[in-house]
């Protein structure tokens, strides 16, 4: 209604209560261009609140306006009133601790977020946000605000990640359900940070985690998982199976009809289109000991392929290709062993298994046919 069918109203029932707070809350949202507006806010919610003292809305209404006035005493008492009246009311609770930050009284406000946040849980991020700034990154109080239930205990991991409180956000992380969370759709995201956060080797054991409670028949056989194609990663959780990815130059999928061992092998099908590339479009990453020697091989079988150089297997970090096997031999051929050895270096511990082919020449002649891969295996020498 406007503002002037609810001035007529409120003449015509100058005892309605609940037209005085819908005009004082017009009168608030006004006020944004018109400062003189808070003036009448006050005057309508103090006469509401007259009219139905019981009603916490008319003491929220009153609060806010006198907030938007810069009466802070005033509004943190009529807000508390209101809390009273509506003890598990979030909005109220979370306007109410917010006042009460404002006056230097956080040991009040916590509970205040307490209560806010436990009857609406996405306020829980902000809240977070605000007790760690006031109680000085106390990590126990924090605990004390977030409750024990499994969505609560993901966004709070979440929140350490962030503040880089890397062991803290990995412990919480750890003593959720597995169950809870595989069904959180934080979980993800968690892992993805933690490796960006140079933590690849916890974000893969509690990967490993998730991936085996989502199917007990999946073993883990070794650095490469899933070496041989035969499972598949739950959804929204690939960070450490095959990444494949489009490629202009090769139409890449799985093969249930050619296989070395198990029942499916990776299979390229080579487009024909010249200066074929592949970097990038089928890869998975590993993690790797300073310093070690490793050997990575697979199998590989061909069939009418036609090219300058076959694709190769090879290990890559940030600063390019740290090892790379022979090319797949061209022509028709039957499984050929893959085999490369190296050292990894002292300053990583995160690489990449790659399918790769990289053209020698500005310009190469097309690359037909087809070419499967099959019985991945990276092992520490």
């Amino acid at each position: 209604m406007s503002h002037d069918a609810l001035t007529t109203a409120a003449i015509r029932q100058p005892e309605s209560g609940r037209i005085l707070l819908r005009l004082a809350a017009l009168e608030i949202e006004e006020s944004a261009s018109d400062p003189q507006r808070l003036s009448n806010a006050q005057e309508m919610a103090l006469k509401a609140v007259s009219l139905s003292p019981w009603d916490y809305r008319n003491w929220q209404a009153l609060g806010l306006a006198q907030d938007s006035d810069g009466k802070l005493e005033e509004a943190t008492l009529a807000m508390r009133i209101a809390s009273k009246l509506a003890p598990n009311n979030s909005k109220v609770n979370w306007m109410l601790a917010n006042l009460l930050i404002r006056q230097n009284d956080p040991a009040e406000a916590l509970q205040a977020f307490r209560t806010a946040t436990r009857y609406s849980n996405e306020l829980l991020p902000l809240a977070m946000d605000v007790v760690w700034q006031a109680f000085n990154n106390d990590l126990g109080v924090l605990n004390s605000l977030v409750s024990g239930e499994a969505s609560s205990q993901m966004m709070m991991a979440q929140f350490l990640l962030e503040q880089y409180q890397l062991d803290d956000a990995i412990k919480v992380y750890q003593g959720i359900h597995v169950e809870a969370r595989l069904n959180s759709q934080i979980a993800a995201s968690f892992l993805g940070q933690l490796i960006k956060s140079g933590r690849s080797r916890d974000a893969r054991r509690l990967w490993l985690e998730l991936v085996t409670a989502s199917n007990r028949s999946v073993i883990q056989d070794g650095m490469i998982w899933n070496g041989g194609f035969e499972t598949n990663a739950p959804k929204n959780l690939g960070h450490f199976d095959w990444v494949l990815r489009p490629s202009d130059y090769a139409r890449i999928g799985f093969d249930r009809n050619v296989f070395r061992s198990g029942q499916k092998s990776l299979r390229l099908n080579f487009a024909g289109r010249d200066t074929t590339r592949l970097i990038g479009d089928i890869q998975q990453l590993v993690i790797l000991n300073a310093n070690k020697k490793y050997r990575l091989e697979c199998f590989a079988k061909s069939a009418n392929l036609v090219t300058p150089e076959g694709p190769r297997i090879a290990l890559q970090s940030e600063k390019g290709i740290m090892a790379i096997s022979e090319p797949v031999a061209a022509g028709t051929t039957d499984w050929q062993h893959l085999v490369v050895e190296f050292t990894a270096p002292a300053d990583s511990v995160t690489a990449q298994v790659s399918i790769i082919k990289i053209p020698r020449f500005e310009y190469e002649e097309p690359t037909k046919g087809s070419v499967w891969f099959d019985d991945f295996k990276l092992t520490e020498m």
